[in-house]
C-alpha cells in the first residue's frame, strides 16, 4: 500500500494497524517493491511492513511516530547518493542500505549467473563475475547523473542510450563517449562534454566503493538491454525489461543470503535495543 506519499497518512496507518495487531513492530520502507522483499525476510507474526512511497516520507513518518511515543518502529531506506556526499545517518531507528539501493544489495548475492541461464544464455557470457562487470559499467552513469542533479543541469535522462557508450560484448563503458552523450542530451546552455569529463574525474579520484555509487535501476536496465541483444543473436525469447529483471532478483534472493549482510546485523542490534519488538525471523 502506498498512502499517497504522505507522512501523516503513513503514521496514521501504523497507529490504526496496532489497534488490531498489538505488539507488532512497524517496518517503514520506501516502496511496495521493498515491502514485498522484506515481507519474505521478516517475521510476519511479529512485524508488519509499510511501503511509504519514498525515503523522505518513510523518515518523516518515523519522526511523527517517535514524537507520539510509538515504540518498535524502524525505517530502512536506500542510501541514494549519501555515500558520494559523505553523509551518515545517526538516527538509531533509521537504517540506511550499505549499498546505494536495494537492487545493488541483491546483486551482492551473485544472482546474475542464474538469471542469464533462465534467459537461455551461458552463465559466464558477461564474464566470471557478471555482477562486478555490470556494476562497473554503470558507475560512470551514476556519477554523471549526480553531477547533473547537483549542478541543476537539465538533461533528457529518458533518452540515455546504452548503445552509444557501452559495448554489448563485455559491458565496457567508453567514458569519453558517455560524456559526449550526456552533453548532447543536456538542455542547459554552455555545458560541454569537457565539463562532464572533468567532474567525472574528480568523483572517480575519491575512491568510492562501486556498489555505493551504482544505481540499481541503471543496472537492471543495462542487463535487460544486453540480454535482449544476446538473445536476438540466438533468435529466441520475448522482450526482457528492467522490471522483469528486478522481479527475478527479488524472487531469487534468499533469507540465507540476507543473514550474511551487515544490514541483517544492524536490524538484530536494533531488536536488542527495542525488546520485545522483533523484525527478523
Amino acid at each position: 500500500m502506498n498512502p499517497f506519499c504522505n507522512p501523516q497518512l503513513v503514521a496514521n496507518l501504523v497507529v490504526m494497524s496496532r489497534k488490531v495487531e498489538k505488539g507488532k513492530s512497524a517496518l517503514l520502507l520506501e516502496g511496495d517493491k521493498d515491502a514485498r522483499l522484506y515481507k519474505k525476510l521478516s517475521d510476519p507474526s511479529r512485524c508488519r511492513a509499510f511501503g511509504a512511497g519514498n525515503r523522505h516520507t518513510a523518515e518523516k513518518a518515523l519522526h511523527l511516530l517517535k514524537n507520539s511515543n510509538e515504540p518498535g518502529v524502524l525505517a530502512i531506506v536506500d542510501a541514494d547518493t549519501d555515500h558520494i556526499q559523505g553523509k551518515k545517518s545517526r538516527h538509531p531507528d533509521i537504517l540506511v542500505t550499505p549499498t546505494r539501493d536495494l537492487e545493488c544489495a541483491l546483486l551482492q548475492a551473485c544472482l546474475i549467473g542464474g538469471l542469464l541461464v533462465e534467459f537461455d544464455l551461458e552463465p559466464d557470457c558477461l564474464g566470471q563475475c557478471p555482477e562486478e562487470t555490470v556494476v562497473q559499467a554503470v558507475v560512470p552513469i551514476a556519477y554523471l547523473r549526480y553531477v547533473a542533479e547537483s549542478k541543476k543541469w537539465q538533461v533528457r535522462m529518458s533518452d540515455v542510450d546504452f548503445n552509444v557508450f557501452i559495448s554489448p560484448k563485455n559491458l565496457e563503458c567508453d567514458k569519453d563517449a558517455l560524456c559526449r552523450h550526456f552533453a548532447a542530451l543536456t538542455l542547459t546552455a554552455g555545458v560541454s562534454d569537457t565539463d562532464y569529463r572533468k567532474e567525472l574525474q574528480i568523483l572517480e579520484s575519491v575512491g568510492h566503493r562501486p556498489y555505493q555509487v551504482a544505481r540499481g535501476h541503471d543496472i537492471t536496465a543495462v542487463l535487460a538491454w544486453v540480454i535482449g541483444i544476446k538473445r536476438r543473436k540466438k533468435k529466441c525469447g520475448a522482450k526482457v525489461t528492467a522490471d522483469l529483471i528486478e522481479s527475478y532478483l527479488r524472487t531469487a534472493y534468499s533469507e540465507a543470503e540476507f543473514r550474511k549482510t551487515g544490514l541483517f546485523s544492524k536490524i538484530a542490534a536494533w531488536e536488542k535495543r527495542n525488546s520485545p519488538y522483533k523484525v527478523l525471523r
